[in-house]
C-alpha cells in the first residue's frame, strides 16, 4: 500500500511541474565582431499558458553600449516565421555596469525557438 501512496505522490508532483522552460547556453544568440560574448548573461525561454514562445535575455555590459537587435522566430522546422510589421532591427541602450532584461513573446504559435541577431552601430 505504501508502494502505491508513493507512486501516486511522485505522478502527483510530476504532473504539477511548470510548463516548459528551457534555459539554453546562448545557442541563439548571434553576436557581431563588435561585442563581446560576456554582454548576454542569460537566456531562458518557455511557451506561456496562452500557447506563445517567451524569450528572456539578461544583458549586462561593462561600459554604456548601444546595441541594435532582431529577433526571428523559427517554427519546428527551423524556418523564420516573417513577420510584416516588424522586419527591421531594434534599438536598446546598456549603461554601463547595470542588467538590463529584454523580453520579447512570439507573434505566431508556430514558433518553437528564436534567434536574435545583435549588432553595434559600426
Amino acid at each position: 500500500m505504501k508502494k502505491y501512496f508513493l507512486l501516486f505522490t511522485m505522478l502527483f508532483l510530476c504532473a504539477c511541474a511548470p510548463t516548459q522552460q528551457n534555459t539554453n547556453k546562448f545557442s541563439s544568440v548571434n553576436l557581431n565582431s563588435n561585442l563581446p560574448k560576456s554582454l548576454v548573461k542569460q537566456t531562458k525561454q518557455r511557451i506561456n499558458d496562452n500557447g506563445f514562445l517567451e524569450v528572456e535575455l539578461v544583458l549586462k555590459s561593462t561600459f554604456a553600449k548601444d546595441v541594435f537587435y532582431k529577433v526571428n522566430w523559427l517554427d519546428k522546422d527551423g524556418f523564420v516565421l516573417r513577420n510584416s510589421v516588424k522586419e527591421d532591427y531594434e534599438f536598446i541602450r546598456i549603461p554601463a555596469g547595470q542588467e538590463v532584461i529584454l523580453k520579447k513573446l512570439a507573434f505566431d504559435k508556430r514558433a518553437v525557438d528564436f534567434r536574435i541577431d545583435m549588432k553595434t552601430k559600426n
